[in-house]
């Protein structure tokens, strides 16, 4: 409940107006007239501490300063000194709030609750694995919905924290402008109004702790306007707006390699079809039943489709060498009875001609594996998948174990594998609250990801200029530290799912090499491989030793026409 007169205050930028009128803050469209927002000035950028929201809310002032508006807010806890601010082509979102007792910060409301939209749907640009779209398109009026950015979806991880909401071809655009330390952008709303719209930094007891005194600067979010009618179109204006104010690299600027962008042969689908495996559709699923793939990948498989490539003139650039090669998850030396002699198959495929990649979950941590506690985030906590995790941002665990295992898997010293990079894969879900890290500044499922994978690269790097990080991860933040997105596991004929991941991949990630991830079938390949060279994209081929005719086909022997087939459309992305 406001408690002084405030003023009529109006702003525009960005093709927004802003109009601050009877304790009402209003967004509109400038040139249309329509109204986009209508929020109460009180609860906005207000914090909950200790498992609540800040009772007795009092607006103690609202000021206009040239270039936004500020609103100084108190309540029981708190005070909050938020502003919206008038900026080249958008309008920024930020406030500080300083605590007046020792607490946690759980939660931070963007916009208060009951806020109206005047809006049509919502698109979180995120992917489904069964389906050719890479949002659900929710609507805000009529059945209420819930939807957030954490990778509790297990697809590609982390999402950035960022939202559309749509109104006909007009999109209004939510995006972070810095690196948020929290656990995903959650939003939900019913007939036009905001139930929420907040980050979670944590249930209670496991918020983020703030001592007393402490001036907490929220991240800067930027509301901008969009009326292309396209998704991708968007998120590109808000990828450029990072790349002008410095927050993320100029794509032009980063460093890439030929060979990334080249072709990659994975074992990983001919493993499926030795073992007739049918991998379920959703990754959360295949791990505890993918056993039969993972017991038949061996030496004498690699050198089969290391022979294969080389008789057939198959233009491969890599053979990345799927799950399986290890003893087991969190346990990363060469199976002793499937690969004796790693090092000397990775020199093989050297002498070819050809890089070698090895798979890698770095996450994930099987139940037969033996790790010293002491490694491990809160000395072996389960986490909700009932599973430990090495604690990657102790200085300890990385010096006494992160370390020497890049060296092993990438130094070409005596006694190491030699490889030339890493595919990361099962990341999503991994980093929770309920799971803190040694080191405090990696707090964050965002930002956990981009240290982590920060600190991977200069591992790699420093043993090979040249190594390769293949990921899968739409996220401006992390663009530069991936070297190939792929568009992940797609278990069906339909091409436009590949086709909407890649453009997912494109907006979000500005200047990362895409290839297009497994096709499993003769079915639509030719149009599998058509869209990449249309796009510039290359590919991830699975399966060179069996193949399938169509989804309702069993698996058989690769045959001489589909081999041509490949080679076919492999060859036109040299031309």
């Amino acid at each position: 409940m406001t408690k002084i007169p405030l003023p009529d205050i109006q702003l525009t930028a960005g093709g927004l107006h802003l109009q601050l009128d009877g304790g009402e803050l209003t967004l509109s469209d400038a040139e249309r007239g329509h109204r986009l927002v209508v929020m109460p000035v009180a609860g906005y950028m207000m914090p909950w501490l200790d498992g609540h929201a800040c009772k007795d809310v009092v607006v103690r002032g609202v000021t206009a300063d040239g270039d936004g508006i500020v609103i100084e807010q108190e309540a029981a806890g708190c005070r909050v000194r938020a502003s919206w601010r008038l900026a080249d082509g958008h309008i920024e979102l930020s406030a500080t709030i300083t605590v007046t007792s020792a607490c946690q910060l759980n939660r931070l409301d963007l916009l208060p609750a009951g806020t109206q939209l005047n809006l049509w749907d919502v698109v979180n640009y995120r992917n489904a694995h069964d389906g050719p779209t890479a949002w659900p398109e929710l609507l805000v009026r009529g059945k209420s919905f819930a939807t957030d950015t954490a990778s509790g979806d297990w697809q590609f991880a982390p999402h950035p924290s960022v939202m559309l909401l749509r109104r006909g071809s007009d999109q209004l655009l939510l995006g972070a402008l810095d690196l948020p330390s929290s656990f995903g952008l959650h939003l939900a709303a019913e007939r036009h109004r905001l139930s929420h719209c907040h980050l979670d930094y944590g249930e209670h007891p496991h918020g983020l702790a703030l001592a007393a005194g402490t001036v907490f600067t929220t991240p800067r979010f930027a509301l901008l306007l969009d009326r292309t009618g396209d998704v991708a179109s968007a998120m590109g204006r808000w990828t450029s707006l990072l790349v002008a104010q410095g927050t993320i690299p100029d794509p032009k600027s980063v460093v890439r390699h030929a060979w990334h962008r080249e072709p990659v042969y994975c074992t990983w689908i001919d493993q499926c079809a030795r073992a007739d495996f049918d991998p379920p559709p959703d990754l959360a699923d295949q791990a505890e039943v993918a056993g039969p793939a993972l017991r038949v990948l061996n030496q004498d498989l690699v050198r089969e489709a290391l022979h294969l490539i080389r008789n057939e003139g198959l233009p491969f650039r890599t053979i990345l060498i799927d799950d399986g090669w290890q003893i087991g998850r969190g346990d990363w030396r060469a199976h002793p009875t499937r690969f004796p002699d790693l090092r000397g198959l990775v020199d093989e495929i050297h002498a070819a001609g050809l890089k070698a990649i090895a798979w890698w979950a770095w996450p994930e941590i099987g139940k037969e594996v033996v790790v010293d506690p002491a490694l491990l985030v809160a000395g072996g906590r389960l986490n909700r998948h009932s599973a430990r995790m090495y604690d990657y941002a102790s200085r300890t665990v990385q010096q006494a174990y992160l370390e020497p295992l890049i060296r092993r898997l990438i130094s070409s010293e005596p006694g190491c594998y030699d490889f030339d990079g890493v595919k990361t894969d099962f990341v999503a879900d991994k980093v929770h609250a309920d799971m803190p890290p040694g080191d405090l500044a990696w707090r964050g499922e965002e930002v956990f990801f981009y240290r982590f994978y920060s600190l991977l690269l200069d591992l790699m790097t420093a043993h090979k200029p040249d190594a390769c990080h293949i990921g899968c991860s739409g996220h401006p933040w992390l663009a530069h530290l991936i070297s190939i997105n792929r568009t992940f596991d797609v278990f069906g004929a339909d091409v436009r799912m590949h086709a909407v991941r890649g453009d997912m991949l494109e907006a979000t990630s500005p200047g990362t090499p895409i290839a297009l991830d497994f096709h499993l079938y003769r079915e639509c390949l030719d149009e599998w491989f058509a869209l990449g060279h249309s796009r510039g994209w290359s590919f991830q081929v699975g399966n060179l030793l069996g193949m399938r005719r169509d989804p309702l086909a069993p698996w058989q022997p690769a045959d001489a026409d589909y081999l041509a087939q490949v080679k076919r459309g492999l060859k036109q992305m040299q031309r």
